[in-house]
């Protein structure tokens, strides 16, 4: 009888522990590690490090099984396994249209030239983690809170940025300023230029808890006249995997983990991860990648975004002689390049009718 109730306790326990291991979800926070959940207040606790004992083993054997049996995708005419990237079907099989600015608008001119999205002024730049050079990259904007900048975003319309959903959320909007034309932040040159939030947009859908959707749009209180060093990003017309590509993703954010914010604005080349490797192949558990996501970065790290660089853009040439495009918005991650730890960005190309709609319905066109 004794043996038999110890049993019948121990079975219990296992699956409670079964149960809450696989119920709990770890928010992730840009850039930071996840922290435990919170059991009675008292958080990494006898009791929490049981259950995440337990859930990380009986986690591994699920997700065994998962790999071997689950996401095995088989194409129904050739009966070939495909991979998730390969039987990924885009939201927009169509190529959506951008509602242009008309001539008489003068939205899309600079000092009585036509302005065309995605070219820089000037075109010389240094890659891998330097220095930018003034106006390489004239769409970036800095978002301070008060006077300190916590965030990035990028300039798609005369009066519309483009951020994170997370950079935004519970955030005192007042307090918000977004500076356009800036290189060094220590330096106000007489190419920056300051504006103050009219209205934000965040994605009806976005989940603080997993980062899914994260992306929103900021209308500025008033329109920004192009310069060189002000200048919109060409957003995708399609939505595209991007696999074997590079990405380019520029801020001010901190330059290693736990460091300091850059005071010069920086570039970094990263490649374009598949979903399949993002989920299955680094140290990610499948279900924080969502296909709302690009996950981009090298196995050992090195280079990668950092604090500071969340809703900054990410950037793609799909020549020499092309425009540059912007694919992604910087999301979240675990720390600032670590091995097996990519970093994850919101795909654009899965949200290009909901950025038109809030544009076209506010007054907005792109050039």
């Amino acid at each position: 009888m004794i043996l038999q109730q110890t049993c019948c306790l121990s079975v219990c326990l296992l699956l409670l522990c079964i149960q809450l291991s696989l119920q709990v979800e770890l928010p992730p926070t840009f850039r930071e590690g996840k922290s435990f959940p919170r059991i009675n207040g008292r958080q990494n606790s006898f009791l929490t490090q049981l259950f995440s004992h337990f859930g990380t083993s009986i986690e591994k054997l699920f997700e065994n099984d998962k790999n071997s049996a689950e996401y095995q995708i088989i194409d129904r005419k050739t009966g070939k396994e495909l991979t998730e990237d390969e039987a990924y079907t885009p939201l927009t099989q169509d190529p959506v249209e951008f509602p242009k600015c008309s001539l008489k608008s003068r939205n899309c001119f600079s000092r009585g030239d036509p302005v065309v999205c995605g070219e820089p002024a000037r075109n010389g730049r240094i890659v891998n983690g330097t220095n930018a050079l003034p106006g390489a990259y004239p769409w970036t904007v800095g978002l301070q809170f008060v006077d300190k900048l916590y965030c990035g975003g990028s300039l798609i319309t005369s009066r519309f940025v483009l951020t994170a959903a997370h950079c935004l959320k519970g955030i005192n909007h007042s307090r918000i300023r977004l500076i356009l034309g800036d290189h060094n932040r220590r330096i106000k040159s007489s190419h920056q230029i300051t504006r103050t939030v009219d209205r934000v947009f965040v994605h009806e859908n976005f989940v603080k808890k997993t980062f899914n959707n994260d992306i929103a749009l900021i209308r500025m209180n008033s329109e920004v006249e192009f310069s060189p060093y002000i200048l919109p990003v060409c957003l995708p017309s399609l939505d595209h995997t991007y696999l074997n590509e590079n990405g380019t993703v520029v801020g001010w954010g901190k330059l290693e983990e736990g460091g300091s914010p850059s005071d010069i604005l920086q570039e970094v080349v990263v490649p374009i991860i598949s979903i399949t490797k993002c989920k299955h192949h680094t140290k990610y558990r499948s279900r924080e990648i969502t296909e709302n996501m690009y996950c981009a970065g090298y196995d050992e790290g090195v280079l990668d975004a950092c604090q500071g660089d969340s809703g900054g853009p990410m950037v793609w040439k799909g020549s020499e002689d092309s425009a540059f495009t912007q694919i992604g918005i910087v999301s979240w991650g675990q720390g600032c390049a670590r091995a097996g730890y990519p970093g994850v960005y919101t795909r654009i190309g899965r949200y290009l009718t909901w950025i038109i709609k809030h544009v076209t319905d506010h007054n907005s066109c792109f050039c």
